[in-house]
């Protein structure tokens, strides 16, 4: 099973990165890091997940980024962070933080909200964002679930932000998700991301 998401997840990426050579269009690449964070909890069972700051690295590829709407797909990896809190017993215990790795795989489009040619370019950004797990849970979860069952394919959608300076970019994204992390979990999870990258 993990063998052929990996598989699937490989062919996908070589085609979003062929997809402008096979088109001939003009590119830029867009590498980036930044932080993100879970806003609100978690319930799962007994147990209280709570966002903390995890960190994302990844490269977009911006597609005909001249007009003022192009396509923004990219790979991006993400590790959330959430503190974890045993609320079993009749006082809760926090048992400290735990993390989980995917990979992202964003499919935007991304509009130009201040026209071309301008050394500063603000723009939206909005899509689909598919997520594999890369990781699974971490003892200090299964300590205290241990028949957590936790997702190995997340799908979200997202809406962002950016602006270019010249050879810099800053990007804020908003993303909400229609899967749950966990089986067991009392919700799916929302998340901030925060990035600051370049572009050529």
């Amino acid at each position: 099973m993990k063998k052929t998401l990996e598989m699937k997840l490989l062919k996908l990426v070589l085609f979003l990165f062929l997809l402008p050579c096979i088109t001939q269009a003009q590119i830029e690449i867009n590498p980036h890091i930044g932080l993100n964070t879970i806003p609100g909890d978690m319930v799962v069972e007994g147990a209280e997940f709570q966002g903390e700051v995890g960190v994302t690295a990844g490269i977009f590829v911006r597609i005909v980024p001249e007009n003022s709407l192009w396509f923004m797909p990219g790979i991006q990896y993400y590790t959330y962070k959430q503190g974890v809190l045993d609320t079993y017993g009749p006082s809760t215990l926090d048992l400290g933080e735990t993390s989980l790795k995917y990979v992202k795989i964003p499919l935007n489009l991304a509009y130009n909200l201040t026209g071309t040619g301008s050394p500063i370019k603000f723009f939206i950004n909005g899509g689909f964002t598919p997520s594999f797990a890369i990781s699974e849970p971490e003892d200090i979860v299964t300590d205290v679930l241990p028949n957590i069952r936790q997702k190995d394919f997340l799908l979200g959608g997202n809406l962002g932000l950016g602006v270019d300076v010249l050879f810099g970019t800053l990007w804020l994204n908003y993303e909400t998700s229609v899967t749950k992390i966990y089986e067991e979990a009392d919700t799916p999870i929302d998340l901030w991301t925060l990035a600051l990258g370049v572009k050529f």
